[in-house]
């Protein structure tokens, strides 16, 4: 079988954790940054000063509303993917 160049460097594993563990992990931190670039910027699109927190949600842009959407879809993955990393394989 052949080995990838860091586990000829490293072995089969990086300080105990396995190279999948850790890559799954590093991928979901990537998810995570990019998941709340995208609700940052849907929210500061949204960010209008008033006296009722109500009021800048109806003159919205909708591609605001489509940042957050994206925004939750990559949180919602990246909870998947720290779930998996953390999970008992057989």
């Amino acid at each position: 079988m052949d080995r990838t160049l860091s586990e000829k460097f490293w072995g089969e594993n990086l300080f105990g954790i396995s190279y999948l563990t850790a890559r799954t992990f590093l991928l979901a931190l990537l998810s995570a940054a990019v998941g709340m670039l995208f609700v940052g910027l849907g929210a500061r699109g949204m960010a209008i000063p008033s006296d009722y927190w109500w009021i800048p949600l109806l003159r919205a842009h909708p591609l605001h509303y489509i940042s957050i959407g994206i925004g939750f879809v990559f949180l919602a993955s990246s909870l998947y993917l720290v779930r998996s990393c953390f999970k008992e394989i057989p």
